[in-house]
């Protein structure tokens, strides 16, 4: 991907400088909700539907915006994870829930080629659910075995060049209501408000994830995703610093450089 390419994959606005990447199972369904009631002055209609109408967000690239002009503005940021919740949302997503339905054939690929246990229930079966898909994920990553990598469960550091070239804030999604009121509150007075209202596209889980998460599957998790473990470690650390005042939106953490 060329740096001419990259403003054109930041959502933005018309009359607001928001610029805003993508990261699948980072809170992008409630990011764009949030950013149509912006931009139209009123909910999408079908929210949880509202990644079918991407060809009508207006991108950076329509502003004629380069990396470098991005990179000096304090709006344009994405969203970040901890790589193990992200992990637990993929599964709870795309192997127990109706997300395996849409155009991912994932669940299908590890049940009749792998063993994976479709209907799970108790903890033990998950938790070998969960060992099977990390492997598998891992394999997926180094070669593409059984098929491409998917942004679902891409780490969310493959993006390091839009990241980078455009030095993108970094909010996270376990502390996502204040931080982003903290960025936009001085551009979007009624950000709260909108927040409140905001679809959220939340996964059910059958499970306490404290039930299946061991040692040994953080570290698997953590190492397949190694990276991104490290990029949420840094901001998290970063967000620690950071007070509540009108001026806190400038001292928000960027992609370091």
């Amino acid at each position: 991907m060329g740096q001419h390419s990259i403003p054109d994959r930041l959502f933005t606005l018309r009359d607001v400088s928001i610029r805003y990447l993508v990261i699948p199972k980072c809170a992008c369904t409630y990011i764009k909700n949030i950013l149509w009631h912006i931009e139209t002055g009123s909910p999408y209609y079908n929210p949880q539907r509202i990644h079918d109408v991407d060809n009508l967000f207006l991108r950076a690239s329509d502003f004629d915006l380069s990396t470098r002009d991005i990179s000096h503005e304090e709006f344009a940021f994405t969203v970040i994870r901890n790589p193990v919740d992200r992990f637990i949302s993929l599964y709870t997503d795309k192997i127990l829930g109706n997300g395996h339905k849409d155009f991912v054939p994932l669940r299908d690929v590890l049940s009749t080629k792998y063993g994976l246990n479709m209907a799970p229930q108790t903890s033990g079966d998950h938790k070998k659910n969960c060992d099977l898909l990390i492997e598998w994920i891992g394999q997926n990553l180094d070669s593409k075995v059984d098929m491409d990598v998917d942004p679902h469960w891409a780490p969310q550091c493959n993006r390091k060049l839009v990241l980078q070239s455009c030095r993108l804030k970094l909010l996270l999604v376990n502390k996502l209501n204040s931080q982003l009121r903290i960025l936009l509150q001085s551009v979007v007075p009624n950000i709260e408000k909108i927040m409140q209202g905001a679809e959220r596209n939340k996964s059910y889980r059958h499970f306490a994830k404290k039930d299946i998460l061991s040692t040994q599957l953080r570290k698997k998790i953590n190492y397949v995703y190694q990276s991104d473990r490290e990029l949420f470690i840094f901001a998290r650390q970063a967000w620690s610093k950071i007070g509540e005042s009108e001026s806190a939106y400038k001292r928000i953490p960027r992609f370091p450089d």
